[in-house]
């Protein structure tokens, strides 16, 4: 696979589709924000409607109603869940190339292997333990391209818009939460599988 472009693309296309995906989902709270804000205060008098228009005047020029809002809302919802879609599509022919070369690898190995191995082993162990070995490596490449990749750069887009907005102290705030809940996580595993 290593002079193969086209799977090369097809990894760069679904980190793409990754990275486009939680961008996506990034802004939709602050599209809520907007809906609410506008319609909180159209709901209130005159005078908190037109100082809401003058203090969101750019984001009022993107979005002329509150209706306008809500379907910007829909659409980046729809196309944060589109881009995780076509990232699981793309990647999908890596991910069973892989697992079929590997596969292949193990396939050629035992067979060059001696007779007196083959007449030593039970036939069926053999084949559980490839078939085990080629659901582990879909099992890995499944959960780190579309579980633990997307969650660490979601957190870090929130943790920088949070440093943005509201300083530093956020950002560290969230990072830390998220990694001591991690290692929660990961020592109560650890714990449980032991006993």
């Amino acid at each position: 696979m290593k002079d193969n472009y086209e799977f090369r693309i097809r990894v760069i296309a679904a980190l793409g589709f990754l990275v486009g995906a939680k961008v996506l989902n990034v802004q939709l709270p602050f599209l809520f924000k907007l809906a609410v804000d506008w319609l909180s205060s159209a709901t209130g008098n005159a005078t908190a409607l037109a100082s809401f228009t003058a203090a969101n005047s750019t984001q009022l020029a993107l979005f002329a109603t509150p209706v306008s809002v809500l379907i910007g809302y829909g659409i980046a919802r729809t196309g944060a869940s589109a881009f995780n879609e076509l990232r699981t599509a793309v990647f999908s022919k890596v991910a069973l190339r892989t697992i079929r070369s590997v596969s292949r690898k193990v396939f050629s190995h035992l067979d060059d292997l001696d007779l007196r191995y083959h007449l030593s082993r039970e036939t069926g162990a053999l084949n559980r333990i490839i078939d085990r070995g080629s659901r582990a490596i879909n099992f890995i490449l499944s959960s780190m391209v579309f579980n633990v990749v997307p969650t660490i750069l979601e957190i870090s887009l929130v943790s920088g818009i949070l440093a943005y907005k509201f300083g530093a102290h956020f950002a560290w705030i969230t990072s830390l939460s998220v990694a001591a809940y991690v290692a929660f996580t990961l020592t109560v595993t650890q714990v449980i599988i032991k006993s």
